[in-house]
Formats: C-alpha cells, structure tokens, sequence
C-alpha cells in the first residue's frame, strides 16, 4: 500500500505495476476482509484477546516499573485496560472498511464490489446446503449503479510540461488560469508520446518534443460542470497511464499511483508502469465533498520514469456513481468447476456463466467462484465450497486392503484400495469429496445410488490386473497405505468429516500381508471412535477381499455358530 521506496521494498514496487499481482492482491484481501475471514472484526478479536490476557498480569508489574516514565502520574492496569477494550471495542471493528478503501486509494483492491452468495434470500459463504435450496447472487446491499461521466474519455485538455515547481500546486486549484505556456485547449486527453509503438491511437495531445530529453513531468487540467443538484453514491477516477500520476481535484489531492518516488516537477520519477488495455480503477469517493457547483478541475500532473523514456501516456475519466434503484447494471459471472471466471490477462473464461439474475439450484456439491465485470474492470473473486445433500451422512468406508498379498511380484504392494458405500436412502453426488489423511484423493462429479460401492485405488492397472475390469473405480489416490497402520480422514466438501480413524496392523493376522482386507462390521454404527478399535473390524471373508460387493453372511461372525452337543464315546458295543 505504502509508496515508498526503500530498497527492501523495490520487489513490492515493481509487483504492483503487474495488473496480475494487483488481482491476486485483491482477491487475498477479499478473502480476509469479508465473510468472516482472518482481518474480521470476529478473529482478530479473538487473537488480540488471547494475547490480551497472556500479559494481563504482568502489566501490574511493568506499570510499577515502568508507569511513570512518560507522565507524572503513572499508567496502571486500569489505563491499560482501557486502552486493550478502546482497541477491541472500537478500533477492530471500523478497521476493515478502512483498510478497504486504503486498498482502493492504492489500486490494490477495485472499486467495482464483489457478488455476494445468498442461500433461499440469506447472505451464506458455502457450507451445507439442501439440492432444493437456492443460490443467488447479488451485489453488497443489493445497489447497483448508473454511472454519470464527469470528464470523458477524449475531453478538451490544457497542457504544460514543466522544468521546475516553479508553479507549486496553485495550478490544481479552480481558480488558475493558465498562462500562454499551456496548450490552448483544442485538443484532447490521451497526453502524451509514442516513439515506437504501442499508443499511438490513444495520443490526443502530443508532447514528445516539449518532454522528452526534457522534463519527467508534464500538467492536465480538464474542466466540467455541475448544477450542485447531483448526489453521487461513489466517484471514481479511472486511469491508463505510463508511467506514473498524481491527480487533484479542485485543488484537493485525491489519488497517487503507487509508483510515484519522486514528486517535483520537471525532475519527477515513477516506477515503470505500462497502460492496460482496461482503465485501472481508483475510488475517491472520501473526496467527493470537493465537489462545488458550477466548473470542477481535474488536475493531473502526469510522471515519466526518465527523460528518455520510449513513450508516455496520461489518459482519465471521472465517474459519478448514483445509486440506480431499477436493477443491478453490474453482469455477475460465475463458474461452478473450480476455474476462475477471469483469465490471465483479463479475458473472461469461457466456462464462465452469466449469473440470469434469479437464483439457481446446485445438482452436486460445488466450488462456486465469482467476479462482477463492469466497463472490462473485474471485481475481486468471491470463492465458497457449498456441500450440498446428506453426504457426510450417508457416505461410509467399508473395506481397506492396506496390505495386500505378497506374491513376489513387483506390483503387490500396489493392488491396496479403499472402498466406500452409499448407507443412504438417495442418491449422493461425491463431487469435491476428499481423503485428507493416510491417502490424498477427491472425487470429481459423481453420483452414488444407495447401497451402491464405489473403490479407490493405489494403482489402477494392478488393481484390475489382481480383480478385472468393470469395478466402480472413482480413480488412483496419491500415496499409499502403511503396511504398519495410520490415520485415515475422509471429509465432504464443506470440511465436515465424515471418518477420522487409525487402523492398527496387528488386529488380524491374516489383514497384514495374509491377503485379506480389513471390511467394517457395523456400517450404521453411530459411534465415531469404533473404527479406531479391532472391534469394529474383521477380516474379509475370502483372500483379496470384496472389493465392489459386501460379503456379509459368507462366512459366519465368530459366536454365530455354537457346538451345542459332542459324542466323544458311544457305547460299548456300539459303533462309533
């Protein structure tokens, strides 16, 4: 955010040139600054807290200490609990909407709002939903927009490139009236040069001979009228330049592209910073009381990184935003596979859908991620995982094969699986289902029919070279069970686990190499520790398991058959 330009920060600097970075920048912020992320008011309550009351009792000692050394009266425990509930009570929650619009100054975080997800009209990041429930998608508050041109694209200009400050900042005021050394009017924004080739088109007012090889620093000022009648929700200044600008507002400094090292004219310098083929966004609304009714001046003084730079270019609009009651003018665009709407370089993905304005009805579970696209600006990404029907419900491990048969073949160890079954009375879709411990896997779009199996595998080609084709394989997990015993975790989509249990090698024998698997014996029961003891395993009733089939009843559990009566000795003279 800073615009400073110490050496450990040069990294920073040029990263924020790269619209990229900008994006991914605003899309970490999103992911803290809302829906109850890590920057919320909730957490960071929570973490200042904790420490709060670590240290409590020590500042008796320090204040005693070291109370009065900056005043007369010392500070003790009660100033600093005043202090610690100023900061939790009210510093932490005003916080994130002043970190937004610092992020927004900057150019590290759009003015254009990002889509918020609702479940049946309730504002809801992801988590568990019903296949009959509905998802909508709305702007923040449900505002959309008309947006009111204030300083257009190709608008009158007066220019001046100056070689000293000379003029300090009188030129930027409403009032000044400039001299014979500013252009006289008759052409348009897009001020700047192109020595080779790249901005020729957008050139409305050229200064290549008056800058270059002269001065860094080149002056804007652009007029437009008001009634005072207009009541402007936002105002945003929107910008392509090369390479750098600080703009003013009737006199008032409102926006400062963050490459900007050095600010006296004629020997001004910026960061190399090169015009997108989309306006960058810069929200000033904080400065929309320098508003007045009647001619407004937007100053910019626009800055070259050397003298002998290539090409320059200063090309802004001004919009007001007033709030527009008749609908949202905003497009939403989603997709549901995981991909983000937006691709490198700004492009829309292909994949992605227009959200149709009235709510829609998730088939599976599904990583639903969202931009809003305005005037080829995109928001930040909105990203949640909506786990939709009872999965974690319905969804069991049956069977494992850890450790299969040793046949001196070199693909042995490779015939593991892992089997699963749907205990439910409807179908399930296993979309975005995962194994987190012991093996890593995650089911793509997949339904599940009660009673149905479903396998995963360490090695496909072995596993059916050991059992055939034509088993319900979802696909080969990364990793591999431990001959010795480990943890197994399998969570749905939404994170909620649905096992988290740790098998042991020597509950049966036979499991451990024998080429039996370990098979669960009660798949409905309700204790979530019972598969973390031998009695809640058997072994499979034949050699290699029952991988896609239950083979319950193939062989009695121990107890179901009893010898009720032995002859040992029949009697004398009878036969035996």
């Amino acid at each position: 955010m800073t615009a400073r330009a110490e050496a450990i920060q040069e990294p920073y600097q040029a990263l924020r040139q790269n619209a990229e970075f900008r994006m991914s920048f605003a899309d970490h912020a999103h992911r803290h600054l809302f829906n109850d992320g890590a920057a919320m008011p909730p957490a960071s309550y929570a973490r200042y807290k904790e420490l709060a009351d670590e240290v409590e009792l020590a500042i008796i000692a320090e204040s005693a200490r070291w109370g009065d050394q900056a005043r007369s009266t010392p500070y003790t425990l009660a100033d600093w609990q005043a202090k610690r509930d100023y900061i939790l009570n009210t510093y932490m929650p005003q916080r994130p909407a002043i970190v937004l619009n610092q992020l927004r100054t900057a150019a590290l975080y759009p003015a254009i709002s990002a889509p918020v997800f609702k479940v049946n009209g309730v504002q809801r990041h992801g988590g568990h939903v019903l296949p009959t429930d509905d998802l909508s998608m709305t702007l923040p508050e449900d505002t959309s927009y008309r947006d009111v041109e204030l300083v257009g694209e190709r608008v009158a200009v007066r220019v001046h490139v100056p070689m000293d400050n000379s003029l300090g900042l009188s030129w930027t005021a409403r009032t000044f009236v400039p001299g014979a050394s500013w252009s006289d009017g008759s052409t348009t924004t897009g001020v700047g040069y192109e020595r080779d080739s790249g901005y020729e088109t957008l050139i409305g007012t050229d200064v290549g001979d008056a800058m270059y090889n002269r001065s860094t620093s080149v002056f804007l000022r652009m007029g437009f009228g008001l009634d005072g009648g207009e009541d402007f929700d936002r105002l945003v200044l929107q910008m392509k330049y090369d390479d750098g600008f600080i703009a003013y507002l009737n006199g008032v400094r409102v926006c400062t592209s963050g490459n900007v090292t050095n600010e006296t004219p004629g020997t001004a310098t910026a960061g190399n910073h090169e015009a997108g083929a989309a306006f960058e966004e810069f929200d000033i609304t904080a400065f929309k009381g320098a508003l007045a009714a009647g001619t407004n001046i937007l100053a910019i003084h626009g800055i070259n990184i050397t003298t002998t730079s290539s090409d320059m270019l200063i090309l802004p609009k001004l919009v007001g935003k007033v709030v527009d009651a008749g609908g949202n003018s905003q497009p939403i665009w989603y997709t549901l596979d995981g991909s983000d709407p937006r691709l490198l370089g700004g492009a829309r993905n292909p994949m992605a859908l227009e959200y149709p304005g009235a709510s829609i009805r998730l088939a599976g579970s599904s990583r639903v991620r969202a931009r809003t696209l305005y005037n080829g600006n995109w928001s930040a990404l909105n990203d949640a995982v909506f786990a939709v029907g009872p999965v974690a419900e319905s969804l069991r491990i049956s069977e494992i094969m850890y450790h299969p048969r040793s046949t001196g073949s070199p693909i042995d160890a490779d015939k593991e699986y892992i089997e699963l079954v749907n205990i439910g009375a409807a179908a399930i879709n296993l979309n975005l289902v995962r194994f987190t411990n012991g093996v890593q896997f995650t089911f793509a779009d997949r339904l599940l029919n009660p009673g149905e199996h479903v396998l995963v595998v360490r090695d496909m080609a072995a596993f059916e070279a050991e059992y055939g084709p034509g088993l319900n394989v979802a696909g080969q997990y990364i990793g591999a069970l431990d001959n010795s015993g480990e943890r197994i975790t399998l969570e749905d989509a939404a994170g909620t686990i649905i096992h988290s249990f740790r098998y042991r090698d020597d509950w049966y024998g036979i499991t451990d190499g024998g080429g039996f698997s370990l098979t669960v014996r009660d798949l409905f029961a309700t204790d979530p520790n019972v598969l973390n003891e031998k009695s809640g395993w058997r072994p499979s009733a034949e050699a290699g398991g029952s991988p896609g089939w239950d083979d319950t009843g193939v062989v009695p559990d121990p107890g179901a058959v009893v010898i009720n009566e032995v002859l040992a000795h029949s009697h004398a003279g009878a036969a035996d």
